[in-house]
């Protein structure tokens, strides 16, 4: 499937040309070059160029769709990032990087960005170092539900949460000033290791945290807002 004419003992058989729809080739599943993301939604595979583009593939998506985006190469969004407003999917690092350099005022927005009610996301990484860098937050989640179980996450704030999201740390690596920065979160660690130069975890209005497992490191390890809630259940 590559143009190639093959010899045999007694003849040669000329394989067929690569035919890409969506970017993958439909007889052999090559990805055509260029490409730094797949999306597999019930087993149809595509492939892009830009994580942004994956934005579209994956909006309105449900639990049913078993839909996986996954890295083949690092992405470097340079001065912008990538927000996901809809969609139910895994996100497979595959030992590979999603870096940012976008830093506004407002500090709200991450390298990725899940903003909403109608948005979850599973974060995982099937290779070795795979990592999402942010200068301001490796993940902004705003009202959405997100869990982590692998790869390393980095930023200003590893992660920062907004506006009552569901948040769940069960493996993974998380580095920030803050770790985890969280106003209003329902944050649930169970395992993974929290690094923080100065809070492991800060806990805002109205935030629950609770925690099951996992290693903090930092300065302070825990602060929370007076309407805030931590429960430790270690065993």
């Amino acid at each position: 499937c590559d143009n190639k004419t093959v010899t045999y003992s007694n003849s040669s058989v000329s394989p067929q040309a690569h035919d890409y729809v969506n970017n993958v080739c439909s007889f052999c599943g090559d990805v055509a070059s260029g490409m730094v993301v797949t999306v597999s939604k019930n087993g149809a595979l595509s492939a892009y160029s830009t994580l942004q583009a994956v934005v579209s593939v994956v909006a309105n998506t449900k639990e049913a769709d078993n839909v996986v985006v996954k890295l083949i190469d690092d992405c470097h969004m340079g001065d912008n990032y990538v927000l996901f407003k809809s969609g139910y999917f895994t996100l497979d690092l595959n030992g590979h990087e999603i870096s940012s350099t976008y830093e506004r005022d407002t500090n709200e927005y991450g390298a990725v960005a899940i903003s909403g009610k109608n948005v979850n996301v599973t974060i995982i990484d099937s290779g070795v170092g795979g990592k999402i860098t942010g200068v301001q937050n490796g993940i902004m989640v705003n009202d959405a539900t997100l869990a982590i179980k692998g790869g390393t996450i980095e930023g200003g704030d590893g992660i920062k949460s907004l506006n009552h999201p569901n948040v769940t740390i069960d493996g993974g690596t998380i580095i920030g000033d803050t770790a985890i920065y969280g106003n209003g979160p329902n944050l649930t660690v169970n395992g993974g290791t929290i690094i923080g130069s100065a809070y492991g975890i800060w806990i805002g209005y109205r935030g629950s945290l609770t925690i099951t497992g996992g290693t903090i490191s930092a300065p302070t390890h825990l602060a929370k807002h007076s309407s805030g809630t931590i429960t430790l259940s270690l065993g």
